[in-house]
């Protein structure tokens, strides 16, 4: 006989009744991580509890809480109360500043497919962000930087379609001749005259996400370290 699970369904709305099967439906159909993170640790956590006859945290059922219960009250705000995503983005340079060239990487993948951006990356659980934007850099572009300096935050709300995300840029250093070598979900990787992307709207358009302004805003802040 199939099980079913009611959940309370917010304000204004009548109680949602799904099976099990169609709990782990669910869950199977959510985006990977690390999107969705909290609501597929909620449904497996819900789904574990079904179907071992324990019984269900009122915060997963959706009941209200207890105030009395520190703990429940804190897993309560973790998944009532939504927080964007954290990425960096790494700038590396290269050239005179009236021949400045910038590194980027073409995506492979979606949301912007086949447009250029900033080598990065999420940052990942316990990591530091100057640590994280060192090792995407690696991994998109096979090369090594150090030096991490911080150059912009950003984070409307629409810059990532996936989700909010807030992004920290770093300028990076590295020495030498380096020739980037495309990896990770980076479809090519090379260098682009930052003149040639500013001055004109079909530069900009080649931009993935608010990286043109993302990189007007490097721009600025070399030319002001520069009057220094």
């Amino acid at each position: 006989m199939a099980r079913f699970l009611r959940l309370r369904g917010g304000a204004n709305r009548g109680p949602i009744v799904l099976t099990l099967d169609e709990v782990e439906f669910l869950i199977d159909c959510l985006p990977p991580p690390p999107e969705a993170s909290a609501l597929r640790g909620r449904l497996n956590a819900l789904l574990g509890a079904l179907r071992s006859g324990q019984p269900v945290p009122a915060e997963v059922a959706g009941e209200r809480p207890s105030s009395r219960s520190p703990s429940v009250d804190h897993e309560v705000r973790g998944s009532r109360y939504r927080s964007p995503a954290l990425t960096v983005d790494a700038a590396v340079l290269r050239g005179p500043r009236e021949a400045l060239e910038i590194l980027l990487v073409t995506r492979a993948r979606e949301p912007f497919k086949g447009k250029l951006a900033f080598p990065g990356g999420f940052v990942e659980y316990n990591e530091d962000p100057q640590d994280a934007v060192v090792r995407e850099l690696a991994e998109e572009c096979g090369i090594q930087a150090k030096n991490p300096q911080l150059v912009a935050v950003r984070g409307h709300p629409s810059r990532d379609p996936r989700q909010h995300v807030v992004t920290v840029c770093y300028k990076l250093d590295i020495e030498g001749q380096h020739e980037p070598r495309a990896g990770d979900d980076a479809a090519n990787a090379g260098w682009y005259a930052v003149e040639t992307l500013l001055k004109s709207h079909e530069g900009r358009a080649r931009l993935a996400f608010d990286h043109a302004d993302l990189l007007a805003q490097l721009a600025a802040w070399l030319d002001q370290r520069h009057r220094r």
